[in-house]
């Protein structure tokens, strides 16, 4: 017996053959894909099943993988989109993440993922700018694990710059880095593996 059978759907593979299928049909054991095919052949082999759904010619598609993403930035739509990005970085970004909070951090990542997940994406990277706080990072990764969306974490380390634009709080000594670092890598590498 299957969990749950999807049928009547517009169906897009990512198998070898990329196939499409247009009254197509997905069976579900477990929270686990076991088949995809033709509605009328699934529905012929699978007779008893926990749940049926009709997608009535709706189309299911594999998630999303957002690979470039600066969550924290949601807390800054529309602040300086008049500028040129060096300009809006050296006056808008960098200076707002010297004063991050890592409440901030997990509020604008919530909101971040959450309008992703709303979009059909389910896997983040998300790249944290560098930052003078140890634990802004926690803050995403909470968000990441309380939506449980498939999560990989970037943090970003600086520490020079100044006279290209960086703001000098968010620059860190290598000693700083190398702690931070290790700090996120030892709590959460692989944590949810």
């Amino acid at each position: 017996m299957i969990s749950h059978l999807l049928k009547n759907g517009i169906i897009v593979t990512v198998n070898p053959d990329r196939e499409v299928f247009f009254k197509g049909a997905i069976a579900i054991k477990d929270d686990k894909i076991v088949e995809v095919g033709p509605s009328e052949e699934l529905e012929k082999k699978y007779t008893d099943c926990e749940k049926v759904t009709d997608l009535g010619g709706k189309v299911v598609f594999p998630g999303f993988a957002n690979t470039h993403n600066h969550l924290f930035q949601t807390l800054l739509r529309g602040l300086g989109d008049d500028m040129v990005l060096k300009d809006w970085l050296s006056t808008m970004t960098f200076p707002a993440a010297t004063n991050l909070t890592q409440d901030d951090c997990y509020h604008g990542a919530m909101l971040g993922l959450m309008e992703g997940i709303h979009s059909g994406i389910t896997t983040n990277l998300d790249y944290m700018y560098p930052h003078p706080r140890t634990d802004l990072d926690d803050g995403v990764i909470r968000a990441m694990r309380e939506l449980g969306i498939r999560g990989i974490f970037g943090r970003g380390c600086m520490d020079t710059g100044e006279k290209y634009g960086v703001h000098p709080g968010i620059m860190q000594t290598r000693e700083q880095i190398e702690k931070e670092v290790r700090y996120c890598f030892e709590k959460y590498h692989n944590c949810e593996l």
